[in-house]
């Protein structure tokens, strides 16, 4: 029970307090994910980086729960748009990784447990 507690408070501590400070946390997670899989040109690459890709996934599906949540009280706010070159990047790198024979269906498994976690999370 005392590690849960203990969990609960870090999680809470490190989720972001403002629009901003969860854009630039999202904006660091795709620009790490776009960096990695900038660096994966065949199937086998792809699989070498799989932890490491699922583990930015999650971190991102996160944040993203993270952000809703905080959002939930807020109707009435504006969101401030950001620049999307980084999610445009991200968007880019994932088109080609689907373009590699294999690749899309691989990438669709690393990414199944986070796309689960939204659809239970975000009605």
């Amino acid at each position: 029970m005392k590690k849960f507690l203990v969990a609960t408070l870090l999680l809470i501590a490190c989720t972001p307090s403002s629009y901003d400070g969860f854009r630039r946390e999202g904006e660091g997670l795709a620009y790490a994910l776009a960096k990695d899989l900038e660096k994966i040109e065949t199937l086998e690459d792809l699989k070498h980086v799989e932890g490491r890709i699922k583990k930015k996934l999650d971190k991102l599906t996160d944040l993203m729960i993270a952000f809703e949540r905080f959002n939930q009280g807020r109707m009435g706010d504006n969101v401030p748009e950001g620049n999307t070159f980084i999610s445009d990047k991200l968007k880019s790198q994932m088109h080609r990784i689907y373009a590699i024979e294999g690749g899309k269906e691989a990438f669709e498994n690393i990414a199944s447990e986070s796309l689960q976690k939204i659809q239970l999370n975000l009605h």
